[in-house]
């Protein structure tokens, strides 16, 4: 099996008024990576780029070992894609989909495909442009996993959906990451889907990778403090979004792993809890 599922390096994407600059980016076999940031922050422009569709210049994109530009065909036969930017025609219900677009997959499971209509109950013959948008999302994943492939990439998979639909998409992708030699990139807004299933989180900021960890040492480092009396002198530079308390002071401590002799008491905190901390700097006390 191949070390990397995604591997890029000094990735570049201009456009009028943004720029993608991304350093190195990878996502290992195996793994579930979220992809989280602010509306314009750049997830969508730096799938698009991964998947060739960008005028992007690269020293070194590949997608499960292999270049778009020299095997196209190789890496969509083993690719699923789910985006805004990657609809099936109005048109087109879920049998005219199989008819038309299948055949362009080497593994297109025609058993597979009725399977998963009729588990999530999406009607055979009701065009696309008529369906909700949790439907379509369903529809969109469910070929996507018709023709097996090894690698998934969502744009915003979850967003807009109920709570049962939301819950339904997520259990659908956890099946998928059952097989070992399975990735998955997907970018969201929604914090909590990647408290359920994500390895790795990256976090984009202005075209530029604000962090990227894996969620088991983000949430081991980031976690709310509370202390009596003044911060610890030597834990004051790990410090973000601190408050006064009647008795010390509390807040949000970047490197909890390193500092848990020190008479803090940690508790946990949440992927969003740690988003909103990061818009907050340490001042001077």
């Amino acid at each position: 099996m191949i070390e990397n599922a995604i591997s890029a390096e000094n990735l570049r994407v201009h456009y009028p008024n943004f720029d993608l600059f991304i350093d190195h980016f990878d996502l290992p076999c195996g793994y579930v990576m979220g992809l989280i940031g602010r509306n314009g922050a750049g997830k969508t422009t730096l799938i698009e780029a991964l998947l060739d569709s960008t005028p992007a210049r690269a020293q070194h994109c590949k997608l499960l070992g292999m270049r778009m530009d020299q095997n196209e065909r190789q890496i969509k036969n083993q690719l699923g894609v789910v985006s805004d930017r990657f609809v099936f025609p109005d048109s087109y219900h879920a049998m005219k989909l199989m008819r038309r677009i299948g055949p362009f997959y080497d593994q297109f499971d025609e058993v597979l495909y009725h399977t998963l209509l009729n588990r999530f109950r999406l009607p055979l013959g009701k065009p696309f442009g008529e369906f909700s948008a949790g439907m379509k999302v369903k529809l969109s994943i469910i070929f996507a996993l018709s023709h097996h492939p090894k690698l998934m990439i969502l744009d915003e998979p979850t967003a807009n959906l109920d709570p049962v639909s939301r819950r339904e998409v997520l259990d659908l992708l956890y099946e998928f990451m059952q097989q070992e030699d399975h990735s998955l990139l997907f970018s969201t807004h929604n914090t909590a889907d990647l408290d359920k299933i994500a390895d790795y989180v990256t976090c984009l900021e202005n075209g530029h990778v604000k962090f990227s960890a894996s969620k088991e040492i983000l949430m081991e480092n980031w976690q709310h403090f509370r202390c009596e009396g003044k911060i610890p002198k030597e834990m004051k530079d790990f410090v973000l979004k601190p408050k006064p308390t009647e008795t010390g002071w509390e807040g949000m401590c970047t490197h909890a792993a390193q500092l848990r002799h020190l008479p803090v008491v940690f508790t946990p905190a949440t992927l969003e809890e740690i988003m909103l901390a990061q818009d907050l700097t340490y001042e001077e006390l």
